[in-house]
């Protein structure tokens, strides 16, 4: 029997036991190791504000070992670490008619569930069209915004300044690369963006706390038709949303990423499994490990959504 985690109700975890079966000859079972909790996506669903059905399977950023193999399965051996989009569970399997993503060498199988919002990051550094020798500023330091605040500089950014109420976060962009990190509401944005950037305003803004503030000041220290990515959901309520003097007057671009494709301007030569084996590939450069606070047991996945929540 297998062990999968249920979204039963507003901030109600359940843990069923179900039949596990066993691999047809074209999959390969994985015992999970780890498996990240979404901040965003999930804690919505967790807290009720987003209505999707319960009971609810959750989570899609899973590690795990591989224990057991088809006879026609070609993708992975016995005793690979691999990651996938999979919910919560003691167990998943893999299949030989979709991809497969091993962990690349030298990465610390924890460090293997960022594949998921790094993509993300991946996805709106792509969609940004950052330029070489350009200055970035990175809104929200959370998962997504750590991840990209590191590959917009590989993209090619020579500046990157990150912006973040939370010092422990701000502590975690100077790893990750940001030159400089700022704290909304002690001081005027635009004039700190500007004496950091020789008296220029960013040429990209990647907003990814999903916050209407953010969005706002987003626009005011945006160059004029520049790019705003924005990489995170907005509440349905939008209240405080400014899109007058600055967004008109500058006309500003604002492209959304969504993290399960590609910028359409390169779906000639990106897909999504790209994308994320691009990702992948660069998780070891990052320092992940130091982004990992607590680890819990599957039996205490209450607890775990509780500390997140």
């Amino acid at each position: 029997m297998s062990q999968a985690l249920y979204i039963t109700g507003p901030r109600k975890i359940e843990i069923r036991s179900e039949p596990e079966g066993e691999p047809g000859p074209r999959q390969a079972r994985v015992k999970m190791l780890y498996s990240g909790i979404s901040h965003g996506t999930e804690m919505n669903v967790y807290s009720g504000r987003i209505q999707r059905g319960f009971p609810k399977r959750s989570g899609y950023s899973a590690v795990g070992e591989v224990v057991e193999v088809g006879a026609e399965f070609t993708k992975a051996a016995v005793g690979d670490c691999v990651f996938d989009y999979v919910s919560h569970a003691t167990t998943f399997m893999l299949s030989e008619d979709r991809p497969v993503y091993r962990l690349p060498e030298g990465l610390d199988p924890k460090c293997g569930i960022f594949t998921a919002l790094a993509g993300v990051a991946y996805n709106g550094v792509l969609e940004s069209g950052i330029a070489l020798g350009e200055t970035a500023v990175v809104f929200g330091l959370g998962v997504v915004g750590l991840c990209a605040t590191f590959l917009i500089r590989r993209a090619g950014a020579f500046r990157v300044i990150a912006v973040d109420p939370i010092g422990l976060r701000r502590e975690a962009g100077q790893r990750m690369g940001a030159d400089a990190v700022l704290a909304p509401g002690t001081g005027d944005l635009t004039d700190q963006v500007k004496a950091l950037n020789e008296s220029r305003l960013a040429d990209v803004v990647i907003e990814t706390s999903g916050a209407i503030p953010a969005l706002n000041d987003a626009l005011k220290v945006i160059q004029n038709q520049s790019t705003i990515v924005p990489l995170s959901w907005y509440s349905s309520d939008a209240a405080g949303l400014d899109l007058t003097r600055d967004f008109h007057l500058k006309r500003v671009n604002i492209r959304v990423a969504q993290g399960d494709s590609v910028p359409l301007h390169l779906s000639s030569r990106w897909t999504l499994e790209r994308r994320v084996r691009s990702a992948l590939k660069l998780l070891p450069e990052m320092p992940l490990a130091s982004l990992i606070t607590h680890t819990f047991p599957f039996a205490h996945a209450q607890e775990a959504y509780e500390q997140v929540y």
